[in-house]
């Protein structure tokens, strides 16, 4: 892999963590669905389930990058970013209008986990589409 790539994916790396850090350092973030506080609430979960999915994408990729099995960089990526929850929620309890949930910091974990699930789905359905296609060109 080119260096270029390398530096690529560990910038996005530490940029996605700087961002979810932006995020929750902030009072307010701007759901003001008053009326609809289900809503707010779903969109909030959902936030928080593409956010730590996207870190332990990264994190997997990052890991890869340096030479880690591929099952194993999946379970560290998810325990990576459940650690990153757990700290990202310690974090938020310091913010001003901000509050730590444990049930955040199981969603968190819950969207790094779904992300490696459907990561590796992924995978093994391009795997066998190449076998059959491999058979069927024989």
């Amino acid at each position: 892999m080119s260096l270029f790539k390398r530096l690529a994916a560990w910038l996005a790396w530490l940029g996605w963590m700087g961002l979810i850090f932006f995020l929750s350092s902030r009072g307010e973030l701007g759901l003001t669905l008053r009326r609809h506080d289900l809503i707010r609430d779903a969109l909030a979960k959902l936030a928080h389930v593409i956010e730590y999915g996207g870190l332990a994408l990264l994190t997997r990729c990052v890991l890869r990058q340096c030479g880690a099995a591929s099952r194993w960089s999946s379970v560290a990526a998810v325990l990576f970013a459940a650690l990153y929850g757990a700290s990202d929620e310690w974090h938020q309890s310091f913010v001003p209008g901000r509050e730590a949930r444990v049930t955040d910091m199981m969603i968190d974990a819950a969207g790094a986990a779904l992300a490696m699930w459907v990561g590796r789905l992924k995978v093994s359905k391009l795997k066998v589409g190449r076998l059959k296609e491999d058979e069927w060109q024989q």
